[in-house]
């Protein structure tokens, strides 16, 4: 029996805009990207990156339900294309994500549902959505030891077994201290 060895990504961003320019966001591992804020100007907005973090996590996940459902050599290609309607009063936010999720490759219109269906089960991203997550906002200065993120609590520690305990159950270590 093959055992699977599971590697755990850093994750969270942190966003940085000065008096002059356009926001520039850094993943944990390094990717950056820079935010547009005109209307009319080419590149991701911060809607636009949401939206894209749907539409990227679904197609991934398409892949993983042709790979689960053992017709992954038949797939050719898993696209989505991903919208949203925003809310008319306030408080400002998308009330609806639109999502067209296609496969094409050698599958029959109900391989193809069952696909989709099984992508936006296994989508963290769609998980996280249809939710209602915490968020943990805090001001001044960072602090200086890493936070264990569990669940919806931050633990301000450097002690050793209960990093390692949170860090073997697959939680994320955030040396930023931002709470995402």
């Amino acid at each position: 029996m093959v055992e699977l060895k599971i590697k755990t990504r850093p994750i969270g961003a942190t966003a940085v805009l000065g008096r002059l320019g356009h926001p520039r966001v850094t993943s944990e591992t390094g990717g950056q990207v820079e935010v547009v804020t005109g209307a009319s100007e080419p590149g991701f907005n911060p809607l636009d990156l949401m939206f894209s973090s749907l539409a990227a996590c679904l197609v991934l996940s398409g892949r993983i339900a042709a790979s689960k459902l053992g017709i992954l050599d038949r797939l050719s290609e898993v696209r989505v294309h991903v919208t949203g309607e925003k809310a008319h009063e306030g408080p400002s936010r998308i009330t609806r994500f639109i999502v067209d999720f296609r496969v094409e490759g050698d599958f029959d219109d109900e391989q193809k549902k069952q696909i989709a269906h099984m992508a936006e089960e296994i989508c963290t991203v769609s998980n996280t959505l249809k939710s209602s997550p915490d968020i943990s906002l805090t001001t001044g200065q960072w602090p200086s030891a890493p936070l264990v993120v569990v669940g919806n609590v931050a633990v301000d520690t450097f002690e050793p077994e209960i990093v390692d305990q949170f860090a073997d159950a697959g939680d994320a270590l955030d040396p930023a201290g931002d709470l995402a």
